[in-house]
Order: C-alpha cells, then sequence, then structure tokens
C-alpha cells in the first residue's frame, strides 16, 4: 500500500485513474485502515447544497475528491438527503466535486468567489473543516473532461446506431506513417458550449481503402491541418469524454447550420487530390447520418 501511494506521488496526471472510499457512516477508510498512510494523511469534512436553489434536492451519488498532481480521484458515495461528508486523503492538494448517481458528469464543485475550482491542500495528521461543494456554475478550464460539467446546449441527437453497417479493417493510420504525395485538410471544429472544446481525434475514413486516418486535438483547440493520401473523404470529430457526442461535415453544416434552409444530415463526399489544399472543413453536426457507416464511427442512443 505504501509503494501504490508513493508511486501515484510522482507520476504526473494524463488520464484519470479512481479509488472508492469506504462510506460515511464506516469508522475507516483506506488510508485509516493502514497505520503507516495515517500518518501520511488529512481529514476532510464539509457539506453539498441542492443542484437548486431553494428545491432541498439533495440526490444520491458520489463526492469527487481530485488530486490535482497525480490524477487520482477518489469516490466516496453519499446518499440521498445526506448534506455532510467527512474522509481522510493522503497529503496533497484536492478539487471537490459532486456527481449524481444518474448522471455521468459532475454536477457541483467547491469553488472560489469566480467560479474556479478551489484547490484544498490536505496536511498530514490535520483536519480541514467548513467545506462547502455547491457552485452548479464552475468553470471546468484545464480540469480533465471526465470533470467537466455537460453543456447545456447540446442538440439532442436522433440517430440510432445501423447495425448493417459494413466493419472497417485494421488499417487505423496516424498521420505520422505518411509518405509520398498528400494533400493538407484544414478545418474548425464546433464549440460543445460557450468557449467549451474538448480533447478529441479528427477522424478522415477514405472510403475507396476503407482506411481510417486521424489526428489528436489538444483541449481548448478548435482548428486542426492534416495531410492524407488522395482519395474521397468524410471528415468526424470524436471527443475523448464518451459523454459528448460525435460531430460530422455534412450538408446541414454547408447550408448554414439553418434547419429553415437544409434538413439534410448526409455526411458530405470530399474528393481529395495530391499536391492541393482543402479548407472550410467544420465538424459541427451531432446528428448526422450514421447509414452505411463502419461501427466504430457510430454512435449509440442509449
Amino acid at each position: 500500500m505504501v509503494q501504490r501511494a508513493t508511486q501515484l506521488l510522482t507520476q504526473a496526471w494524463e488520464q484519470l485513474r479512481y479509488e472508492d472510499l469506504a462510506p460515511f457512516d464506516s469508522k475507516q477508510n483506506i488510508f485509516e485502515a493502514d497505520p503507516i498512510l495515517a500518518t501520511m494523511s488529512g481529514k476532510l469534512k464539509g457539506e453539498r447544497c441542492p443542484l437548486e436553489e431553494g428545491s432541498g434536492q439533495l440526490p444520491a451519488g458520489q463526492i469527487l475528491f481530485f488530486d490535482n498532481e497525480v490524477g487520482m480521484v477518489y469516490r466516496l458515495p453519499v446518499s440521498e438527503n445526506q448534506v455532510e461528508f467527512s474522509t481522510t486523503l493522503l497529503a496533497n492538494p484536492y478539487y471537490l466535486f459532486f456527481q449524481p448517481t444518474d448522471s455521468l458528469q459532475p454536477v457541483q464543485a467547491l469553488t472560489s468567489d469566480s467560479h474556479q475550482p478551489k484547490s484544498i491542500s490536505v496536511q498530514a495528521q490535520a483536519e480541514i473543516k467548513g467545506l462547502k461543494i455547491c457552485d452548479n456554475q464552475y468553470l471546468a478550464g484545464n480540469l480533465p473532461p471526465e470533470l467537466q460539467r455537460m453543456p447545456t446546449d447540446i442538440p439532442t441527437l436522433n440517430q440510432a446506431r445501423t447495425e448493417s453497417a459494413v466493419e472497417i479493417p485494421e488499417n487505423m493510420s496516424p498521420f505520422n506513417e505518411l509518405s509520398g504525395q498528400v494533400a493538407t485538410l484544414h478545418g474548425t471544429i464546433c464549440a460543445y458550449g460557450p468557449e467549451v472544446f474538448p480533447v478529441g481525434t479528427v477522424l478522415f475514413y477514405q472510403l475507396d481503402s476503407r482506411t481510417l486516418f486521424k489526428v489528436e486535438v489538444a483541449e481548448n483547440t478548435n482548428v486542426f491541418s492534416a495531410p492524407v493520401p488522395a482519395g474521397n473523404y468524410i471528415a468526424i470529430f470524436e471527443p475523448r469524454n464518451p459523454v459528448l457526442p460525435k460531430f460530422g461535415f455534412t450538408q446541414y453544416v454547408a447550408c448554414g447550420l439553418d434547419p429553415k434552409n437544409c434538413s439534410d444530415h448526409s455526411l458530405l463526399e470530399m474528393v481529395v487530390e495530391t499536391d492541393q489544399e482543402y479548407g472550410q472543413i467544420n465538424l459541427c453536426d451531432p446528428q448526422y447520418n450514421q447509414a452505411g457507416l463502419p461501427s466504430e464511427l457510430q454512435f449509440v442512443n442509449e
């Protein structure tokens, strides 16, 4: 256990890892149970607020303690109408969130007056009281996608998965493997909310060879440029966070994203020729038509 804790403290976080804590009414959690780890840990006590002011609604869920140095998320279950929480954690800085049982994203955070998540520095063998997880308008900033609030203005998806779609072969090609003559594709990715641009991957599917080319897009980036061989392509953006929908480059996008002018959500086929540059590839349509697509490029309504 000590070796595991030491290893966590030396790793930079790139992908979140999770550890479950004991329930609120338990006498000890994973750190209190180990006498050595207990000397390296501090106690946190606080409470959570209703989801809406004046509603009194306190659903069951979990308090998330995000160690923002090592990328570990500790999860403490809370029951319906439970206000107070208490736990013991290794000495380190943490952000605190609440996530309801029926939600894939947090909905509240402990923040400063400017809605920025507030880092709580836990000291060994010390206690922090009076913590309040109340802000349902917290600013996600550079937090991992799993800890960001779900944007409220995402269009409702209405496309079902096409079970008869052809399977894609195992030739998933990153751009750095390309050689010889290529064309360059330029475009943008629409926001998932006010100034929300999540981490993800732009996918270019070459229809002739059934090859998928991909380029990674960093958080808060909405532009991309990519070299591809000549061929016929469709383009999709896939966010790393599976809660968020994929966006496609469709006829609906080309006619201005205006339902009064266009209701065609078919993916646009791009004819790409060698040594040419192509722009205005705007990945914006979450309702793209999936008929005939490889299953790897489809979303599933649940």
